[in-house]
């Protein structure tokens, strides 16, 4: 075979593989920013072999996503204040959970009828 017909094929191989790449990406459109008091969730994927690009996805209150594109200041900012949330509720948890600390008690009332 042609050295330049194997090097065509090779450039036609790369290029599916790639554009392939970014067809399995969850985020195709991506917004600047949403209103915070609307996010119920938020989830960050690292770019993967399956989309070489990073996508933060936001579920909102009305159960609709947003894509944010993690390059702008809000979704950084977004990112770092969730990621400080995690951190609080984990020592919280691991804090709760100490064997130091002295046993609760609790006390049951009894209902009468």
């Amino acid at each position: 075979m042609n050295s330049a017909l194997r090097f065509v094929l090779l450039l036609v191989s790369v290029g599916l593989c790639a554009s392939a790449a970014i067809k399995n990406c969850r985020c195709i459109k991506m917004s600047k920013s949403v209103n915070p008091a609307l996010i119920v969730q938020l989830k960050d994927y690292p770019a993967s072999s399956f989309c070489s690009r990073q996508q933060v996805i936001v579920t909102l209150k009305n159960k609709s996503q947003t894509c944010l594109d993690p390059r702008e200041s809000f979704t950084k900012l977004l990112l770092k204040t969730h990621k400080q949330q995690l951190a609080a509720r984990a020592k919280l948890r691991a804090a709760s959970s100490s064997p130091s600390r002295a046993p609760e008690t609790t006390s049951a009332v009894a209902m009468t009828s």
